[in-house]
């Protein structure tokens, strides 16, 4: 299921996630998976079912991801979010996955403004958390000075965005992963924190366990 965190202050987004991927089949664990993808002016995030076993190969929905991230540099987000859930919905219904779900968390920038929006995919279609974000109403959806916690150990609700003003959210962010990761009672969650810094330009920079790549 995996830990996702969020949160957004004055001019500055990070999102984070621990790097534990957990096979549900032979429950086998990997500690380098990214959940966390980005390019400027977007970050998408994955958790829940991520790699789906076929007779025919491997699929991983990350992959459509990554589509996703490159057709931002041309379409909108609002094209681009619903041509990624119609992928990943497709092979729920072809492959009748009724017992796995994918949520997904879309961040993005406008005008020095950052946004969210959450969706889980299942069997059954889509739900949206929190509403379907769309043009008209994208002004509920604003995440500036907020914060986000999702996924294993998080319940009622499955997930939590709440208002911050003084934290800073590189340190918040690291630091409530690897509170996580360092609990026993979390079985899918682990590895290192990858996290994703994003100004009010829309420029990222990738950190891991709170200290920037640059610095590695």
């Amino acid at each position: 299921m995996s830990r996702i965190m969020a949160a957004a202050r004055n001019d500055v987004l990070v999102v984070g996630a621990d790097t534990q991927l957990t096979n549900s089949y032979n429950h086998t664990k990997q500690f380098d998976s990214k959940k966390i993808f980005y390019d400027k002016n977007i970050v998408i995030c994955i958790l829940g079912t991520i790699e789906i076993l076929t007779s025919g190969g491997n699929i991983m929905l990350t992959d459509y991801i990554l589509d996703a991230i490159n057709e931002y540099k041309t379409n909108d987000i609002f094209s681009v979010t619903e041509n990624l859930l119609k992928k990943i919905e497709e092979v729920y219904a072809k492959l009748r996955l009724t017992d796995s779900n994918t949520d997904i968390l879309i961040f993005w920038q406008e005008e020095g403004y950052f946004y969210l929006n959450t969706v889980e995919v299942n069997f059954r279609g889509r739900h949206y958390p929190f509403g379907k974000v769309m043009q008209a109403n994208k002004h509920l959806y604003i995440f500036n000075n907020h914060f986000l916690q999702t996924g294993e150990g998080i319940k009622n609700p499955d997930i939590i965005v709440s208002e911050i003003y003084n934290i800073e959210p590189i340190d918040f962010v690291t630091a409530g992963i690897q509170s996580a990761i360092h609990d026993e009672t979390l079985t899918t969650v682990g590895g290192s924190v990858y996290s994703v810094k994003m100004d009010k330009e829309g420029e990222v920079k990738m950190h891991v366990n709170g200290i920037s790549e640059d610095s590695l």
